[in-house]
């Protein structure tokens, strides 16, 4: 498994639930038994996302999305196997992201969400 540093328009950070998670784009990332190939990981602690780092970018930035909602349910203390519901909501947030430029903007609201 090798480390690949991340493009600079490729998000390195993302905070969820107060903690912040370094990003890290990883050729050829396999689970913890070598035998299954992933797009994406999330480690709790050492607070790292990994993502596959030969996956196009908007596979790669789905994956992202998929891996924070996993980060947010297990913050929430909602452990259970939502595989398919987060991979949904995953596909489903990215859509809206994208049809909706205007979105994110009215959501940060005035500052860029600075308080």
């Amino acid at each position: 498994m090798t480390v690949k540093a991340p493009p600079p328009e490729k998000v390195k950070q993302v905070k969820i639930g107060g903690i912040l998670y370094r990003v890290e784009y990883i050729e050829r990332l396999l689970n913890q038994e070598k035998a299954v190939k992933l797009n994406g990981h999330i480690l709790y602690n050492p607070c790292l996302i990994m993502v596959e780092s030969e996956n196009d970018e908007q596979m790669q930035k789905i994956t992202v999305l998929h891996e924070i909602l996993h980060g947010i349910l297990t913050h929430a203390g909602i452990e259970d196997d939502f595989e398919k519901q987060v991979e949904i909501l995953a596909y489903g947030l990215f859509g809206v992201i994208q049809d909706n430029p205007d979105l994110m903007d009215w959501i940060r609201g005035p500052g860029g969400g600075q308080p």
